[in-house]
């Protein structure tokens, strides 16, 4: 009681007392949509358990759980998009200028593959966790619908990626339907709030009080403020454009203050209604289902139980005690003393059929587009087919690639850009750029395989062309710039335009090929001057011997004469 006044009497701290009270409105916005949450975790999610009421660590979560096609269905829903949307082992992101002009010119293409391989790396080295924290994102967006990453940077100066619960973190948007505000509220023990020089500085006294009693395990509530600042300068901690602030929830005291160039927190969301914040998931809608599946499947085991072990009677002066009817129940009866014991009659039929569960379980994977984002088919088919199927499931994607794109893609890429630029690791951009606008654009097979019609019109257009033969395909030839195709496919294909020639490079590969032809033109009448020099001299010989005899002369000179004429009209 004595820690209790004396905390009461603490001076409060205005600033923090703002955000406090902002943190209890959005707490309370939330309200509503907090059991909605921990329902659905309850049978699709266990992990995510702890939107109402405080789940001790360690604590059996599936206790309401007798099917697990729901957890499986957003497992498989989760590890598909990692695969095919940020798959680590193929290029899902690529940069482009805003000016498309800009995107033809080598210099540029050159720096923005280099940006590019800079922006994996970083990415994707040792202890940044990025690999494990998309898994979780994809996790609990499929779930619930809203997942939240942090992007940091460590001690050493490397990337760090970080999933934060949902449970535990609070949005809100800015009037265009961005968010870009975010309280996470986290609890730390006193021993990790003293480890921080600056805030076992600023901790309160009950913490520092905990500390001195050696109470290092106990926990105390700390919440992470991140919000627009207004009129911020961009310059030192506390002038970025976004305010961070770490403060003690329950004592109101302010750990740390400082701030943020850009929004550190990905916020995404599956699908969204409009007026609301959180996002909608394919956990809300198959969550009727899941709960239906859960309660047949637990008759269903009850059903089982009693025909493998049925309720028995044995012999009494009448019943005593209310009649039991769980599986090995044994009641007690007044009846015929000659009677033995006697088992409740039972039915080999079940009243659930299979069949209505195993329908259940598919309409379960049909929400979660399992059978979007698989194939699986019995019947053979050619390599060719399976990969038109995969394209065209693939497609039905299209309203979640593009929130993804502008959700998640977008913020992480300008975070982690923004991050390795302070950080000098940004190569310099050439002279052309000049300071122009770069955008991120999703090259992932998900993301591709909505630009597919494309190369289909493509391929349907030199299809029909080609079966009208030989003038088609000449015109062909003389219509189509071969070198802007190859451009062109290049680009929608997302292959690595460093492996293409620069203009200087293909200038040089002319002039060579140049200089082959006038060597090879050059060669012919090379030979045939040289016999021709030859038919002289044996004119001279001739008629230094005194007798000069025209028969003799045309014969001689006839095939040096047909080697310079074939010489000279080969076409070059």
């Amino acid at each position: 009681m004595a820690e209790a006044a004396e905390t009461s009497k603490a001076p409060v701290d205005t600033a923090v007392d703002k955000y406090k009270r902002r943190l209890s409105k959005l707490k309370a916005d939330r309200g509503t949509l907090n059991s909605h949450l921990e329902e659905i975790a309850e049978v699709i999610y266990p992990n995510g358990m702890g939107f109402v009421g405080q789940r001790p660590v360690g604590e059996k979560r599936m206790t309401r759980v007798f099917d697990s096609t729901g957890i499986t269905a957003n497992e498989l829903l989760a590890a598909s998009m990692h695969g095919l949307a940020t798959n680590p082992a193929s290029k899902w992101f690529s940069l482009r200028m805003v000016d498309d002009d800009l995107n033809d010119i080598d210099a540029v293409k050159q720096w923005v593959s280099k940006v590019e391989k800079s922006l994996y790396a970083e990415m994707y080295a040792p202890g940044t966790g990025i690999t494990p924290c998309l898994d979780e994102f994809y996790m609990e967006m499929g779930a619930f619908g809203t997942a939240v990453i942090f992007i940091g940077e460590t001690a050493k100066g490397g990337l760090l990626f970080q999933s934060k619960a949902l449970s535990r973190c609070y949005i809100a948007e800015d009037a265009d339907g961005v968010i870009d505000t975010l309280y996470a509220c986290y609890p730390y023990t006193v021993r990790q709030i003293m480890d921080d020089p600056e805030w076992a500085k600023n901790a309160s006294a009950k913490v520092k009080d905990y500390y001195k009693k050696g109470k290092l395990d106990e926990c105390i509530e700390v919440c992470h403020a991140v919000e627009p600042r207004p009129n911020a300068k961009g310059r030192g901690r506390k002038n970025m454009p976004f305010t961070s602030c770490y403060f003690e929830v329950e004592t109101c005291t302010l750990l740390e203050e400082g701030g943020f160039p850009e929004f550190p927190f990905v916020v995404a969301r599956w699908r969204k209604a409009a007026g609301e914040i959180y996002g909608r998931s394919p956990g809300m809608s198959a969550l009727p289902d899941v709960k239906m599946l859960q309660s047949m499947m637990c008759e269903t085991i009850k059903i089982m139980q009693k025909m493998a072990n049925p309720p028995r009677y044995l012999r009494d002066d009448g019943i005593l005690g209310q009649q039991r009817t769980v599986p090995g129940a044994i009641n007690y009866w007044r009846g015929n003393p000659n009677e033995g014991i006697m088992l409740e009659p039972t039915t080999d039929k079940l009243p659930i059929t299979l069949s209505e569960m195993d329908n259940l379980r598919n309409r379960i994977r049909t929400i979660f587009n399992n059978d979007t984002l698989q194939i699986v088919d019995e019947r053979e088919m050619t390599l060719g087919e399976a990969q038109m199927r995969r394209t065209e499931r693939m497609r039905l994607q299209g309203p979640n690639i593009g929130r993804l794109d502008s959700e998640m893609l977008g913020p992480m890429i300008n975070r982690v850009y923004g991050i390795l630029s302070r950080r000098g690791k940004i190569p310099p951009a050439p002279e052309e750029i000049n300071d122009q606008q770069v955008t991120v654009e999703f090259v992932s097979p998900l993301a591709n395989a909505q630009k597919q019609e494309q190369l289909a019109g493509l391929n349907q257009a030199f299809q029909y062309l080609g079966q009208l033969g030989p003038l088609a395909i000449e015109a062909i030839k003389r219509r189509v710039n071969m070198e802007r195709l190859v451009d062109y496919l290049w680009d929608v294909l997302n292959n690595d335009p460093e492996l293409l020639n620069t203009d200087d490079e293909m200038q040089v590969l002319a002039a060579a090929e140049a200089q082959q032809q006038r060597i090879a033109a050059a060669a012919p009448i090379a030979d045939a001057t040289a016999k021709g020099a030859g038919a002289v001299k044996q004119l001279a010989d001739a008629n230094a011997g005194g007798g000069l005899d025209m028969g003799e002369l045309v014969k001689r000179i006839a095939p040096a004469l047909s080697g310079a004429a074939q010489g000279a009209s080969r076409p070059q």
